[in-house]
Parts: C-alpha cells; sequence; structure tokens
C-alpha cells in the first residue's frame, strides 16, 4: 500500500486500458527555454535538422512561415 505524505493510505484507481481508437492531438507545448524540462535538455541543432530550418533562422520563425498545410503537419 502506498501512503501520502501525512500518512494517511493512497487510494489507487484502476488504469483504463489504451485501446487502438484514435485521437486527436489539439496543442503541443514547447518548452523553449527550460521552464519545463531540465536545461540542456532540448537539442536544437537536431531540432532544426529534423525540420529543414536553415542556419541562421530561429525555430520559432521558420515553423511560423511555413504556409504548405502538408509541411507544417509534418
Amino acid at each position: 500500500m502506498k501512503y501520502s505524505p501525512n500518512g494517511s493510505a493512497l487510494k489507487q484507481t484502476p488504469v483504463e486500458p489504451m485501446t487502438d481508437t484514435p485521437y486527436r492531438i489539439d496543442a503541443v507545448l514547447f518548452d523553449f527555454d527550460g521552464t519545463l524540462t531540465r536545461p540542456g535538455a532540448l537539442d536544437f541543432s537536431v531540432i532544426k535538422r529534423a525540420i529543414g530550418c536553415p542556419d541562421g533562422i530561429p525555430v520559432l520563425e521558420f515553423m511560423a512561415g511555413i504556409n504548405d498545410d502538408a509541411h507544417r503537419l509534418y
């Protein structure tokens, strides 16, 4: 049994099994300044290469300039 910091027993709730049902992602959160992740956990050079961002152009500005829906979804 697990206990909370005040010593009371924690109630376990059953976990819903994952299904093969498709789902939609409504938003993605990017933590570019390390507020939510450990500093240095994101390798911007790898991210820029993966999305085809040229050297000298910041990632967010590059992403904002993508007008092709197919490329934007990539």
